[in-house]
């Protein structure tokens, strides 16, 4: 989970498919990959982290429930990362949380069409207003409540230790919905921190303690915690402003938060979540099982929501079950295909969602490969639009050149000015114009992808080295900057 942004962006519109999607077939088959299979596996996953300098990395391939292949690069837990590394789920954590309220589903202790307000009355007045459709249990694990990925006072933050939840529901207070529930989908964190809390009220349990004793300890996911592991925990990273990256000694803590990406785990365990959904572990009844792979209404365009699952129309695969994971130091991709049995697991030291987004590259070039050999396909290094770096280089040669408050509020997002407030920001602004003489061009010289990219600025009096971190949609607002004599 990265609070900072939604973990997962989805952006597309989706629409509806009813039917339930067909168990995989069982046939025999050979399990291991052959020699050459594992040899391109090898060259493929080695040029990726070659190419594009992930810290550490780990995939695994999955096959009739059992790993058939794995490998792992770069630093570990004082060796090189294998499948019982531990790395940070991310928003694969909704998996999770949804099969626990689904549990409760096939338990009859609620429905899926319960309003939300049912089980948490506090929010009675914001989830059920009177004369208009109410939010269900229904719409939060579908991404259809219309509750948005950001803008919730107090709750927009790295970390949720400490919170409480009154300060869940108060944060929802003023907050405006995107659309009528059910009637479009909108990917948000909230949606699964309130089915968290809906667990916990519902089962009269601590989320943990349910989550723990309904999911993980049945699908033998026994290195999976919510807390950082004494032994075993790969380190995690952070894009640095002086370019590559940085270790990150303190991963945030998510308290409250943790039903919407808190998860600790390992590749193995997260191969026993792909042997669930690829039907060789039993958690939940057949109906419930088959729902949550079923695309949910309305669902347009390729990508689609299933109940906790994301679900993509590949052109080389078909349909694929899948759902990534982003916190602020490490990534996650998990992919099944369930036509042909198959699913791939990635975890890496990195959380800077560009890199997330080619993990789940790879994870989708290794299933093309496996699948489909001829696809010829090879993961792709991900990149900020060209559009967005143009944009926040017209505004840093303005701030080097000619600083004005109201540049500085167009410039800038609203998290920055919380650090660093209006008029500070103006006269360092100022004096970085009066030492360079004013900035006239820029370059692109690194690009970590997803608004993190830095940049070479050619000054009168010396050029400046700049690493931004960017809210890519528009008006492409500047989050994080970080200004340096150019070397």
């Amino acid at each position: 989970m990265n609070p900072r942004t939604p973990i997962v962006a989805v952006a597309a519109l989706l629409a509806a498919c009813a039917t339930t999607p067909a168990a995989p077939p069982r046939a025999e088959r050979a399990t291991a990959l052959d020699a050459a299979q594992a040899a391109h596996l090898e060259r493929m996953v080695g040029a990726f982290v070659a190419a594009e300098g992930h810290p550490s990395l780990v995939v695994a391939v999955v096959r009739g429930g059992e790993p058939i292949w794995e490998a792992g690069f770069g630093e570990g837990a004082g060796r090189e990362p294998d499948a019982d590394t531990v790395f940070r789920a991310g928003s694969i954590t909704k998996v999770v949380t949804a099969a626990a309220l689904l549990r409760l589903v096939d338990e009859g202790v609620l429905s899926l069409d319960d309003e939300v307000a049912r089980w948490l009355p506090e929010v009675r007045e914001r989830l059920s207003p009177p004369g208009k459709e109410p939010v269900r249990l229904r719409h939060l694990l579908a991404h259809a409540s219309g509750l948005p990925p950001s803008g919730y006072p107090g709750l927009d933050t790295l970390s949720g230790v400490g919170l409480t939840e009154a300060d869940v529901f108060a944060s929802l207070e003023g907050v405006k919905f995107l659309f009528e529930p059910g009637t479009n989908h909108a990917y948000s964190n909230m949606n699964f921190v309130l089915a968290g809390l809906v667990v916990a009220r519902a089962s009269g349990m601590p989320y943990r303690d349910f989550v723990q004793k309904n999911v993980l300890e049945p699908l033998g996911m026994r290195a999976s915690t919510w807390d950082p592991p004494a032994h075993g925990l790969a380190p995690g990273h952070l894009v640095s402003a002086r370019g590559g990256y940085e270790r990150s000694f303190s991963s945030p803590r998510l308290g409250i938060l943790e039903p919407a990406g808190g998860l600790f785990t390992s590749a193995r365990d997260l191969g026993r979540l792909a042997a669930y959904g690829l039907g060789h572990l039993e958690l939940l009844t057949a109906e419930t099982f088959g729902e949550s792979m079923r695309r949910q209404s309305p669902t347009t365009g390729p990508f689609g929501f299933g109940l906790g699952w994301l679900l993509l129309d590949d052109p080389d695969l078909g349909e694929v079950v899948w759902h990534n994971g982003s916190t602020q130091d490490y990534g996650a991709f998990l992919a099944l295909h369930r036509p042909s049995d198959l699913a791939v697991v990635v975890l890496g030291g990195t959380g800077a969602l560009g890199d997330v987004d080619e993990m789940q590259s790879l994870g989708l070039a290794i299933l093309a490969h496996l699948v489909v050999r001829e696809a010829g396909r090879m993961p792709r290094p991900s990149r900020t639009p060209e559009t967005v770096v143009e944009a926040v280089g017209a505004k840093l040669l303005q701030l080097t050149t000619a600083p004005t408050r109201e540049v500085l509020e167009t410039a800038f997002a609203p998290s920055w000015f919380d650090a660093i407030p209006l008029e500070q920001s103006l006269r360092f602004f100022e004096q970085i114009a009066r030492e360079s003489g004013g900035c006239t061009s820029y370059e692109l010289v690194e690009d970590r992808g997803r608004g993190i990219f830095a940049l070479h600025l050619r000054c009168a009096r010396g050029n400046a080295a700049a690493r931004v971190t960017v809210e890519v949609g528009s008006p492409y607002r500047i989050a994080g900057l970080y200004l340096t004599p150019a070397p």
